[in-house]
């Protein structure tokens, strides 16, 4: 057994699956939810239990587990070799940061900064200030270890020579974002020097990069930024990285929420003060790409900064994403007085479970306060609400909501729809926006076509019923892939002398006659649609249905060739071939005695 087979019979795809998706029972051995890989409302991606693949009937992506971590991670076989295999407990050959990919080396690198930077905080006297810093701050021990924040010498080039000397090439050091190239000698630098370092880590709590938060009392406070992130690189893309998702994912599952701040400490504070369900967009723009991570995990956000009207806030652009998405997005009023949360932890936790606990539907929060400001009795007071308005509406592109709260804002108001609409339809005019190419045009199977997917499906999960119709399988199923597929498994049946059971044998069979030839369709689609689509019915039912779709597709092969023969006929008499008139005349006589018996 090769390492690959080994570390995919130790791992479930479930599990991995689940760590993006939330995964609902969708019958038999099946589980489905929302596409990662595409938007959308409908759940229709499906993962089996039992024979380890997944597929999705939306966008047509499927595979096993490393083709699904491959995609997720955007990362290359070996490298999802690596980490199923570190979590499956599979030893594979020692890691060589040199001969390994440049992804692997960058990680590694990275990691060992983090190590660095840690150890570096916890040195006296190297440490003395930083540590003192953060004890000012309130940041406990557990805290520090728990966000493994560490602290940056002020040193020209401490890390690198560090790091260098645990044979880190310096060009992966550069390409992790840790190294300078000097341009007066040759040399390299540290990029982060005198600064409180906070490692920046994905879902699985990997190390990708850092933000670096400059000492007040450096002597380069007054010369460079406050702070200052890891450029983005090959592991380190800031417009999807959520801070503190790997500590929080699990609690934000089971609240089914999760509430998002602007700073990496305010996510930081609300962890220590017990307040879990907490991430940061960390010193970007709310983005689409954050979104689609974090509706993994739920439906509902609540955002904990700026509370200005949507249009005027760092969320704007992301808000149609996250509605088109499903989410409910939710505003967090701070308390008067206080600019962040971190400042409301450090006064009161209290204060801060009672903000969240108190958190309002945006548009909700938006709509109220726009009406609260005005005289409902003034007609150029309600014209001024609904001109406040406008930003929002603008972001609200999906047209449940858009219609709800024209609605809600019209009776609020005491106005007709249409008027509302008016006042704010040109703030959310598509016309406004930059047109979109026409996407293609979806491929619809024809009626034939998905009788014959759905009888493999059914032949495929039962020898009985797969001897029962095997002899369907012939010039009645369609032209194209599924002819060829069909043609293949009674072929399979032919020489081996039994049904293509749904084991083993059978998939490795299948992949080396894929191999052979690549234009087979994926034969895991098929097999889906029965818990898919059939998921309570009894044999009785599946069997009958089986009946139903070979006798079909023998009326619709019979009506093909009746229409041929007919046209046949037709040039016959042309021709005056009375001999070719009579037998073509038999056989349509044989076709109709069959299509009424």
């Amino acid at each position: 057994m090769t390492a690959s087979e080994e570390v995919k019979q130790k791992t479930d795809l479930i599990d991995v699956v689940g760590e993006y998706v939330r995964l609902q029972p969708a019958g038999g051995q099946s589980l489905r939810g929302l596409c990662p890989f595409h938007g959308e409302k409908t759940p229709s991606f499906y993962a089996h239990r039992d024979k380890q693949f997944w597929h999705c009937f939306g966008c047509g992506e499927g595979g096993d587990v490393y083709t699904f971590y491959q995609k997720m991670e955007n990362v290359d076989f070996r490298d999802a070799l690596k980490e199923l295999a570190r979590r499956a407990g599979v030893q594979l050959p020692e890691f060589d940061p040199q001969a390994d990919s440049e992804r692997a080396a960058v990680l590694a690198a990275l990691e060992d900064a983090a190590r660095f930077f840690e150890a570096a905080l916890k040195h006296a006297p190297t440490g003395d200030r930083a540590r003192a810093y953060l004890a000012k701050r309130g940041v406990k021990e557990e805290t520090l270890a728990e966000f493994r924040i560490g602290y940056a010498p002020a040193s020209w080039d401490a890390m690198v020579k560090a790091l260098a000397g645990k044979s880190h090439p310096m060009d992966k050091l550069v390409a992790a974002g840790l190294a300078i190239p000097s341009d007066k000698n040759r040399s390299h630098y540290d990029r982060f020097r005198d600064r409180i370092m906070i490692p920046l880590r994905d879902e699985k709590g990997t190390v990708v990069g850092f933000t670096g938060r400059i000492m007040p009392d450096s002597a380069e406070a007054e010369k460079t930024g406050k702070y200052v992130n890891t450029p983005e690189t090959i592991v380190y893309k800031k417009r999807r990285l959520v801070y503190a998702l790997d500590r929080a994912k699990n609690q934000i599952k089971k609240a089914d929420f999760a509430v998002l701040v602007e700073g990496n400490m305010d996510a930081i504070s609300s962890h220590e003060a017990g307040v879990k369900n907490v991430v940061a967009v960390s010193g970007t723009a709310f983005s689409e790409d954050q979104i689609d991570v974090l509706k993994r995990y739920c439906s509902r956000l609540a955002l904990a900064f700026d509370a200005d009207i949507a249009g005027q806030n760092a969320a704007s652009r992301a808000l149609p994403h996250a509605w088109k998405s499903g989410l409910q997005v939710m505003v967090v009023v701070l308390p008067p007085g206080f600019k962040d949360p971190d400042e409301v932890i450090r006064k009161d936790p209290e204060l801060w479970r009672k903000a969240i606990s108190e958190a309002r539907d945006m548009i909700e929060f938006s709509v109220e306060r726009a009406i609260s400001t005005v005289d409902l009795k003034d007609p150029y007071g309600k014209r001024k609400a609904l001109e406040s308005l406008k930003p929002i509406f603008a972001l609200l592109e999906d047209p449940v909501l858009r219609d709800h709260w024209i609605h809600a804002v019209a009776q609020r108001l005491a106005l007709g729809d249409d008027a509302v609409r008016s006042a704010v339809i040109s703030a959310a005019a598509p016309a406004q926006k930059q047109p979109q190419p026409r996407p293609q045009a979806p491929k619809i199977d024809s009626r034939e076509e998905r009788l014959a997917t759905r009888l493999l499906a059914l032949m495929l999960h039962d020898p009985e019923r797969f001897k029962a119709h095997v002899s369907a399988l012939d010039d009645r199923i369609p032209e194209g892939e599924l002819r060829t597929l069909a043609k293949l498994l009674s072929a399979y049946y032919t020489e081996n002398a039994k049904a293509p059971l749904l084991e083993p044998p059978f998939f490795a069979w299948y992949a080396n006659a894929r191999q052979a030839d690549p234009t087979l369709p994926a034969v895991e689609p098929i097999l889906l649609l029965m818990d898919r689509d059939m998921p309570e019915w009894t044999e009785d039912q599946l069997a009958e249905e089986a009946s139903v779709c070979a006798r079909e597709l023998e009326k619709s092969a019979v009506k093909k060739t009746e229409k041929e023969l007919l046209g046949a006929l037709a040039e016959a008499e042309q021709r005056g071939d009375r001999a070719a008139s009579t037998h073509i005349a038999k056989r349509l006589e044989a076709i109709a005695k069959r299509l009424h018996n």
